[in-house]
């Protein structure tokens, strides 16, 4: 599925894709141990179609603003930075 197809599904849809390619994803790796498939790649296709429906739903999310945020500030409280008006520090 192409990203502009997933992008135009709703959150839920999304959402309810990643479960269902996740599940079959789960059943291919465990049929392939048992014995081989007939088509391995099909696997490394389900396992990048689940990223690029999670990179959607991660983007799509009203929370991506306050996920950033959080980051930043625990970036900042990692290497001492400092913001003054203006300016950061950097303390040591």
């Amino acid at each position: 599925m192409k990203q502009q197809e997933i992008t135009k599904m709703s959150l839920e849809d999304v959402k309810a894709q990643i479960e269902n390619l996740s599940e079959s994803l789960m059943k291919m790796k465990i049929s392939h141990k048992v014995a081989p498939m007939e088509n391995p790649l099909q696997i490394r296709h389900t396992r990048k179609t689940i990223a690029r429906f999670s990179i959607c739903a991660f983007t799509s999310s009203k929370d991506i603003f306050a996920i950033s945020c959080c980051f930043i500030i625990q970036l900042f409280s990692w290497y001492n930075i400092v913001v003054t008006g203006n300016e950061l520090t950097f303390n040591r």
